[in-house]
């Protein structure tokens, strides 16, 4: 009558279908709405980079960046640690 034995947590998430929303919010963290958005994610780390660095890593200009990290930030996959320094939100 819909009752299971549960033993571990493993067989809440699994009954839940959470088993793999870690994973699948990690994945959704990596893709940008934009090609811009995309290409910062692609090269910006959880170690604080100089928006000028991005600039260079990411091969696009300095305006398109600017307003790619003010998306992503907005979006709050970003973080803005100040000095122009940016990281990925955890």
């Amino acid at each position: 009558m819909g009752a299971k034995l549960v033993t571990e947590a493993k067989d809440i998430l699994e009954d839940l279908n959470l088993e793999y929303l870690p994973q699948e919010q990690q994945a959704e963290k990596l893709f940008g709405d934009s090609p811009s958005e995309s290409a910062l994610l692609a090269v910006i780390t959880y170690d604080p980079m100089h928006i000028n660095e991005l600039v260079k890593k990411s091969a696009l200009n300095a305006g398109d960046v600017a307003s790619a990290l003010t998306f992503l930030e907005m979006k709050g996959k970003v973080r803005n640690l100040g000095g122009q320094q940016y990281v990925l939100s955890r």
